[in-house]
């Protein structure tokens, strides 16, 4: 099942799809009207997106953020029902390939450190819309992963090389 979902990924349509998803998560988050992706190219929707998110992400107050990262948790355990190889190393692989569909080049392992080098968004976002938007990282990395927690440690937007963070899972975190 991994590697149809995987070659889904891969496709225009696929790559539309998740950042429709994402959409969904935030309009709903942020109780926005929907939006629709699906007609734009990936390349579009993507452009959309970052910039749709960089304006309303603004106004997330805390209980948005929670449902937000919530949201995301949920999707990320959604997308772990369909996978059939659950090793580290395949969703470690779901989780770059995933990424590297809106503009995020990531090298490392999961759990563990992991070096984003590009990142379509640091264009649009500030440092604490960066925060924000992060927590759909993390809710997302985490529900793939069955837990654990995201921690940033460095970020493009705050001026850095790369971004670094890393995943560890609840019992390393103790």
């Amino acid at each position: 099942m991994n590697s149809i979902i995987c070659w889904i990924l891969q496709t225009e349509i696929g790559r539309r799809i998740e950042m429709q998803v994402l959409m969904h998560l935030v309009t709903y988050s942020l109780q926005l009207p929907k939006r629709n992706l699906l007609l734009m190219s990936s390349g579009q929707a993507l452009d959309d997106f970052a910039s749709f998110t960089a304006k309303h992400l603004e106004s997330c107050d805390d209980g948005g953020r929670q449902v937000l990262s919530a949201g995301a948790y949920r999707l990320g355990k959604r997308l772990r029902l369909f996978l059939t190889d659950r090793s580290k190393e395949a969703l470690s692989r779901m989780t770059f390939l995933l990424y590297r569909n809106i503009g995020i080049d990531m090298e490392g392992q999961l759990p563990g450190k992991v070096i984003v080098r590009k990142c379509h968004f640091c264009r649009y976002y500030s440092p604490r819309i960066c925060r924000i938007a992060s927590l759909m990282d993390a809710g997302v990395i985490c529900g793939l992963f069955g837990g654990g927690s995201l921690v940033f440690t460095e970020r493009i937007t705050e001026g850095k090389t790369n971004c670094m963070c890393e995943l560890c899972k609840e019992s390393e975190s103790k």
